[in-house]
């Protein structure tokens, strides 16, 4: 009997093999992974982030694309050339909680591990937050999540007047917590008797923290209210819907009245 070796074929087996032991190294290798857990709304991004112990990350961004020619929706999952182009590769620096990427990758440059999740920057901006599913570095809790499950904490991005981060922690919570529930009784009207997921917008600087707090109605939210700010740090009246508003300070324990927009109370 007479063999041909075809050395194309043969060059691409060791390659997909080589590839294959590679990935299987990098699996073992993760320090800490993060994914997106709202990718079934079209046009949100699907994100996977993995640091490795060598000081390397993979971002991959996993979200469906419209192909401009014929109108028909590409999975990168599907598709190995675009699944290839949207993945990212570099350095990565760590600074405690703190991540440090090399080069931007898909508009962001940083990411800030606490409280259960990663939150991308790009510089001081918040650009979106994954769910952590794997840390072996220490990744800081400051609040008991589990007595606070309808609440979100965000912080706004720095400028001349708000410079500073402040982490909101528990007892801050309680405070917030117990200045809604008055607000919410003060108001004698269906409001008071309502569940709500409660958005936290945190501004700080040297002289006071600022909270801006929203409440939605929360039968439609799910968790997706956990993930993204519903109303956005540039562009607030783009919200449709009902919302309560209310701010607090908590360096002068002082707050505005909670009131609901649009009015309906």
């Amino acid at each position: 009997m007479n063999f041909r070796i075809d050395l194309q074929v043969v060059g691409f087996i060791v390659m997909l093999f080589v590839f294959n032991a590679c990935d299987r190294k990098n699996n073992e290798n993760i320090i800490v992974k993060a994914i997106t857990v709202n990718s079934d709304m079209y046009g949100v991004a699907d994100y996977s982030v993995e640091i490795f112990g060598d000081s390397t990350y993979r971002i991959i961004d996993y979200s469906i694309k419209l192909d401009s020619n014929n109108l028909t929706l590409i999975d990168p999952k599907k598709n190995p050339t675009l699944l290839e182009k949207n993945t990212c590769h570099g350095q990565v620096s760590i600074k405690e909680n703190v991540l440090f990427f090399d080069a931007a990758c898909r508009n962001f440059n940083r990411a800030v591990l606490k409280n259960g999740y990663m939150d991308l920057y790009v510089d001081d901006s918040f650009v979106r937050r994954l769910l952590i599913k794997k840390a072996s570095i220490p990744v800081p809790q400051y609040f008991d999540k589990s007595r606070f499950t309808d609440y979100a904490i965000f912080d706004s991005p720095k400028d001349s007047i708000f410079d500073q981060t402040y982490e909101i922690k528990q007892n801050d919570l309680l405070l917030i917590d117990s200045v809604l529930t008055s607000q919410l009784l003060r108001l004698k009207s269906s409001h008071a008797n309502g569940t709500y997921a409660k958005q936290l917008k945190v501004y700080a600087n040297k002289d006071s923290v600022w909270i801006i707090v929203n409440l939605f109605p929360n039968e439609d939210l799910e968790e997706y209210f956990h993930y993204q700010p519903l109303i956005s740090f540039l562009r607030p009246s783009t919200f449709e819907g009902a919302y309560g508003e209310l701010r607090i300070n908590l360096t002068r324990l002082s707050f505005s009245d909670l009131h609901f927009r649009p009015a309906y109370n």
